[in-house]
């Protein structure tokens, strides 16, 4: 009995990566990203209870030949994954490489530094952005360039941050224009106001100011995003009875 204990906990211990039943069977991985893109999954992982839809994830995995996976195993995956592509995502922002990526043009070096904060970033995108919550997932406004807002009308008189949306998606509104980030949210408070008569400025300095206030509000937020995300699903995997060594080696405070 204790041996099978041991091979049990060896099994356990394997590579997600490399534990196909033999070179040309599928890995851990490849089947959880299987489940992961037929539609509808992820929403369910994103709004079911967590424990019911790891144990359905672990019966897909037996049916395609992977049988040393336990629920608990799948969810700190899962949590794994949407951490680390959520701070690539963020990363790609807050270094204003994010349209780039999303237009095909980044470059070898912005893939490396993105590899090393999501592995599997390449895979995961079409997946996490078509399951998010509308105030995350990117969208065709997050291609916009400030330079837009050249266009604004001087008729309004201000436009602040209180004119986003209850769903805290940021939108376009009257007088400017706000970008929608994934992950990122402008922080409150922050206003733009046309200046009237003589001193209004340039479209070319209006949109160079737009293109200030939004990037120190996209740092800002950033930073609070990371540490309450890291702390949430901390407590998360806590509550879900996973080792407290075991968070930290994932999660590290």
């Amino acid at each position: 009995m204790p041996r099978l204990r041991n091979s049990k906990r060896a099994a356990s211990k394997r590579y997600w990566d490399t534990d196909g039943e033999d070179p040309e069977s599928p890995t851990s991985i490849d089947v959880l990203f299987q489940w992961l893109e037929a539609p509808g999954n992820y929403q369910r992982w994103q709004t079911a209870m967590k424990q019911t839809v790891s144990e359905e994830i672990v019966a897909y995995m037996e049916r395609h030949g992977i049988t040393h996976r336990a629920p608990k195993q799948v969810w700190m995956k899962m949590v794994n994954l949407e951490n680390s592509f959520e701070t690539a995502t963020n990363w790609l922002v807050a270094t204003g490489h994010y349209d780039d990526f999303q237009r095909g043009n980044a470059t070898d070096e912005v893939r490396k530094q993105l590899g090393k904060r999501c592995r599997y970033y390449d895979e995961l995108a079409p997946v996490f952005t078509r399951g998010a919550p509308a105030d995350i997932a990117p969208s065709e406004s997050s291609n916009k360039t400030v330079s837009d807002a050249g266009q604004h009308d001087p008729s309004q008189e201000q436009v602040t941050a209180g004119e986003v949306n209850d769903n805290s998606t940021v939108t376009e509104s009257a007088g400017g224009l706000y970008s929608q980030l994934p992950h990122v949210s402008m922080v409150q408070g922050i206003t733009v106001r046309p200046h009237g008569g003589d001193t209004k400025p340039k479209g070319e300095d209006y949109s160079r100011s737009l293109q200030k206030l939004e990037l120190e509000s996209k740092k800002a937020q950033l930073r609070a995003d990371i540490v309450c995300s890291t702390a949430l699903n901390r407590k998360k995997m806590l509550d879900a009875g996973i080792d407290l060594k075991e968070v930290n080696r994932v999660l590290p405070q």
